[in-house]
């Protein structure tokens, strides 16, 4: 994964809002911004990491991020769970996307929902934990070419 860094310059009396773990939680984090009276126009939004994973709303809440970030005040870090679906679409490794592939079937023990699930569901293929990994990142990584890029 390439490492991108950018420089943040905050002016004195900015407020500086901080989130992290939102694990695909869009509705919640509309919630949240709405209840700090967010200002994009004026304010920073600075979220350390995990936007996917665990919720139900894992593509709606990185669309939403995306989309916020288009303003020039958001500075989104990629987390462990997050690097999990860019590593999976990115990787011409075939041993590590098969074990990325083992580690968002073992999450479905867990949360039952996966970022995973959302992706094959946009693309037209069923999830299936012996489905062809192959074909379906291939059609994934057209279909989420800008999201890809932002993460």
């Amino acid at each position: 994964m390439l490492t991108k860094i950018g420089h943040a310059v905050f002016a004195p009396g900015q407020r500086v809002l901080v989130t992290s773990d939102i694990h695909g939680h869009c509705d919640q984090l509309r919630q949240l911004l709405e209840k700090a009276c967010y200002a994009p126009e004026k304010d920073i939004l600075v979220i350390v990491g995990d936007m996917l994973e665990k919720g139900w709303q894992n593509l709606e809440t990185l669309r939403f991020v995306m989309q916020l970030s288009e303003t020039g005040r958001v500075y989104a870090l990629i987390g462990n769970a997050d690097t999990t679906l860019y590593n999976l679409l990115t990787t011409e490794n075939t041993e590590e996307r098969r074990k990325l592939a083992e580690r968002i079937d073992g999450g479905k023990r867990y949360w039952s929902w996966t970022v995973w699930d959302e992706v094959c569901g946009e693309i037209g293929i069923p999830y299936a934990p012996d489905m062809d990994y192959d074909a379906a990142i291939t059609l994934a990584r057209e279909h989420l070419k800008k999201e890809i890029e932002f993460l």
